[in-house]
């Protein structure tokens, strides 16, 4: 067992640092927002959200590309019409 005036100073540091790091690996794997409040024993679900709630930044970038692309390519829903499949021409 290790005592806690062995540590290094910064040790409470780098544990809220990991804490951060572990939520945003929760949420990168998809788990719902309760059960990431659960596992970081979190009484309230904002403090989960609002303290740790930054996203990874890969996740961050897919995200904007998902808008932007839904974006650019809108499709036109109408209803009660059959969506017909795409045809694509090559140049021969």
């Amino acid at each position: 067992m290790c005592s806690f005036n062995k540590l290094p100073h910064n040790a409470p540091t780098i544990f809220h640092t990991f804490r951060h790091t572990y939520r945003s690996w929760l949420d990168a794997s998809g788990a719902p927002v309760g059960v990431q409040q659960k596992l970081m024993r979190h009484a309230q679900v904002s403090t989960t959200m609002d303290v740790y709630g930054s996203a990874l930044m890969q996740a961050k970038r897919e995200a904007n590309s998902a808008a932007v692309k839904m974006l650019l390519q809108p499709k036109l829903v109408l209803i009660g019409v059959e969506p017909q499949p795409e045809t694509v021409a090559f140049a021969s």
